[in-house]
């Protein structure tokens, strides 16, 4: 009796034992797939001559460049309206890429002096 269960558990953990064999074999087989594909990648890149440190610098750039464009605009603005009256009017984009330029009429206009003596 004793022996019949412990033939049946070896049987269960050979059967166990070959279906994770399978499986290992799949996922070997799938990692070298990968890597072929990991390797073609590579050499497509290396082709286009892919640099990521290039990559960020980039966009680095391309921010800061965002910055001092949105900085000049502003400084524009100022003149444009002709800050005479040392009123400052500074207002922040409601979101980034705002143009400015479609703003139709005025953006403040707090009063009006009806005579010039009091100007």
């Amino acid at each position: 009796m004793n022996l019949r269960r412990l033939e049946n558990e070896r049987n269960e953990t050979v059967d166990a034992l070959k279906a994770v064999h399978a499986s290992n074999e799949m996922i070997r087989s799938s990692m070298g797939r990968l890597a072929t594909d990991i390797k073609n990648n590579d050499e497509i890149l290396k082709q286009k001559n892919f640099n990521p440190k290039i990559e960020q610098e980039r966009i680095d750039e391309v921010k800061r460049l965002d910055e001092n464009i949105h900085a000049l605009r502003g400084k524009l603005e100022e003149v444009q309206t002709g800050n005479t009256a040392n009123l400052n009017v500074n207002f922040n984009s409601p979101y980034p890429d705002f143009d400015r330029k479609l703003v139709r009429g005025r953006i403040l206009k707090l009063f009006q002096i009806r005579e010039d003596k009091y100007a």
